[in-house]
């Protein structure tokens, strides 16, 4: 069995149509561009951080997941649910994408004022979010 966090995308500058000194304006046609082969995707939340250090996550589940952070700052933690002990730190910024497979456990923390939107290839379903484990919760709490 080989680890799929080498599956995991991030990419920046995503979406953008106009940015100038008084605004930063995203296509949302455009957020999910080049990941046909792994939807439809269906929007799941918009969240907005509103403290700085709030942990997020702490799950997995059984498909796929992209975010998207119009404004702010988040670091995400992530490990594969079958090799916990390998852990990948990703940090987005303004106008990143983060393309998640399924069974990857994952911990978002933002900073204040963030805005992370998500999509999944299912519809929302919250019964299907699964805890981390707490040998990953340990590993994950070695790391920031």
């Amino acid at each position: 069995m080989i680890s799929r966090l080498d599956q995991i995308v991030y990419v920046e500058g995503v979406g953008l149509a106009h940015e100038d000194e008084r605004r930063a304006i995203y296509n949302p046609e455009k957020l999910l561009e080049g990941l046909d082969k792994y939807g439809p995707w269906f929007n799941h939340n918009i969240i907005r951080i509103k403290q700085t250090g709030l942990q997020l996550g702490n799950h997995h589940h059984d498909y796929s997941e992209v975010f998207f952070t119009p404004t702010g700052d988040l670091e995400f933690l992530f490990t594969d649910k079958n090799f916990p002990k390998d852990v990948r730190e990703f940090s987005m910024n303004q106008g990143s994408r983060l393309f998640i497979p399924e069974d990857i456990d994952h911990r978002v923390i933002g900073s204040k004022g963030a805005i992370l939107m998500g999509y999944g290839n299912v519809q929302f379903d919250p019964k299907r979010l699964i805890s981390s484990s707490s040998e990953v919760l340990k590993v994950f709490g070695n790391h920031f």
